[in-house]
């Protein structure tokens, strides 16, 4: 028999019979702060349903289909959700640090305030998602797919983001010091106000992207021939914080 409890209560929330929640259906259940640490739920059916303040740190949910599941304010610390279907997904203020995201679907996902620092996203798909002042420090992004997403205010200082695409993403105002974009796609992205200190943008494509008082310094590495000096960014000795 394998139970879900609630972390605070001890409160028995769901039980079965079955030796293993691998695949499990729980569509649409309330596991509102559950304590979920370390469970086997590897493709498990978990759509709609509420995870609020659940504490999932260590939990295999990968392929897990969490589309329009509410995982506000929980914990998926350390957590492996590679090729996981998180679409449409509530993840505000979620703590996600050093989690596997990889492959992972978040398109239309709202991770606004969310934790992903050292986070593994190569190859996740995040196309409009909101990620307004989320912290990426660290973070693998080789690779993803981050078209039209919102990253106000973000930190992803010494992120990865080689062969990102950025196509149309809102990234105003956000710390990419010292982030790796080589081959990154950011075409039309908004960059304005962002910080670039030490980023290193070698091949990527900037057409149409709006740089106007992003800071850079003289370490900042640009595409060939690209002329930064059109775009209305501001060299700084050392990248203000």
């Amino acid at each position: 028999m394998i139970q879900i409890k609630r972390k605070l209560t001890g409160e028995v929330i769901y039980e079965t019979e079955e030796a293993s929640l691998v695949g499990a259906k729980l569509v649409g259940m309330n596991l509102r702060g559950a304590d979920m640490r370390g469970m086997n739920l590897q493709g498990a059916n978990l759509r709609t349903v509420v995870l609020y303040n659940a504490d999932l740190e260590g939990a295999n949910l990968s392929g897990a289909y969490l589309d329009g599941a509410d995982l506000t304010d929980s914990n998926l610390t350390g957590a492996n959700l590679s090729e996981a279907h998180l679409g449409q997904a509530n993840l505000v203020a979620a703590r996600l640090n050093d989690a596997n995201l990889s492959g992972a679907s978040l398109s239309g996902a709202q991770l606004i305030d969310a934790d992903l620092n050292r986070t593994n996203l190569n190859g996740a798909t995040a196309i409009r998602s909101s990620l307004i002042r989320v912290r990426l420090v660290g973070a693998s992004l080789v690779g993803a797919y981050l078209s039209y997403a919102t990253l106000t205010g973000s930190d992803l200082t010494g992120s990865d983001l080689t062969g990102v695409n950025l196509t149309g993403a809102d990234l105003t105002g956000a710390d990419m010091t010292d982030t790796i974009l080589t081959d990154g796609y950011l075409a039309r992205t908004a960059l304005s106000y962002a910080i670039l200190g030490n980023a290193l943008l070698t091949r990527a494509v900037l057409t149409g992207a709006d740089l106007n008082d992003a800071l850079y310094n003289s370490s900042t590495q640009w595409p060939e021939g690209f002329n930064v000096q059109a775009t209305g960014a501001i060299l700084v000795d050392k990248t203000a914080k």
